[in-house]
């Protein structure tokens, strides 16, 4: 099963956490048996579930990435049912990263792949929460990954980058991982009664990009700033705010393009 999908933009402040979070929850409460890998160094999507620790024995994904214990180990419970994690802790991922970009004796681009493989038939998906850099982590990421996400906040810069990060799809398909593809554009915090943001939607709806957008769009929402401090997702946090709703149908979305 093609169950692996990273949440990716080389931006920051996009929604990567909260789109990965908001999935992760919405999967877990219709009975899927859900994993997720904190494979950002500041370590919230780990908040967010109440796993983020202090120090380096919390920082799973380290020892994932440098395969030094069982994979299966590696993996904690959540207080949320069917929801579980591979947690970093704030900092100790940066060392990590260099360490394997300075490794010349081992390939450094499939350190994730290999770690999350003997997990992929243990559970029915395993999304990935990644940073905002173009960096070796995140090369790992879209490696091991079956599809993309790219949560996208609406700005006139909105589309910068992403050609650069199609590029790197198309090298990493020839190169390594032929299945990768981008699943969709997801545009996050969106203002409705803003004529810019209807501006921007449109102006990316009719760009070579717009095939891609997901036909959700996530609107601006106290709760889903809220929900963080709750350790759950919106969706549990609370059911009938629009971020719940849109994050459900986003999540009806991603299933229905993941089927065909």
């Amino acid at each position: 099963m093609k169950n692996v999908i990273s949440f990716i933009n080389f931006k920051g402040g996009v929604g990567k956490t909260t789109s990965t979070i908001s999935i992760a929850g919405e999967l877990s409460s219709r009975g899927y048996k859900v994993l997720i890998v904190d494979l950002d160094p500041s370590g919230n999507l780990s908040s967010a579930v109440g796993r983020k620790g202090d120090n380096k024995e919390m920082d799973h994904t380290s020892k994932l990435l440098k395969g030094v214990e069982n994979p299966s180990d590696l993996v904690l419970s959540t207080d949320i049912e069917n929801l579980f994690i591979i947690p970093t802790c704030s900092g100790n991922l940066t060392r990590t990263m260099r360490e394997i970009q300075s490794e010349s004796f081992r390939r450094t681009d499939i350190r994730l792949k290999k770690g999350l493989e003997p997990l992929q038939d243990t559970f029915d998906y395993i999304l990935v929460d990644c940073g905002p850099s173009d960096n070796i982590l995140n090369l790992n990421a879209m490696t091991a990954s079956d599809n993309l996400i790219v949560p996208m906040r609406l700005e006139k810069y909105s589309l910068e980058g992403f050609d650069y990060l199609q590029e790197m799809v198309f090298a990493i398909k020839e190169e390594t991982n032929p299945e990768l593809k981008i699943l969709g554009i997801v545009e996050t915090m969106y203002k409705t009664r803003s004529a810019l943001y209807k501006e921007l939607h449109e102006s990316i709806q009719n760009s070579q990009f717009g095939n891609l957008l997901f036909n959700t769009i996530i609107r601006q929402n106290s709760k889903m700033e809220e929900s963080p401090f709750a350790e759950l997702p919106v969706c549990l946090y609370d059911k009938k705010s629009n971020g719940a709703i849109d994050y459900k149908d986003l999540t009806d979305e991603i299933l229905e393009r993941m089927s065909k």
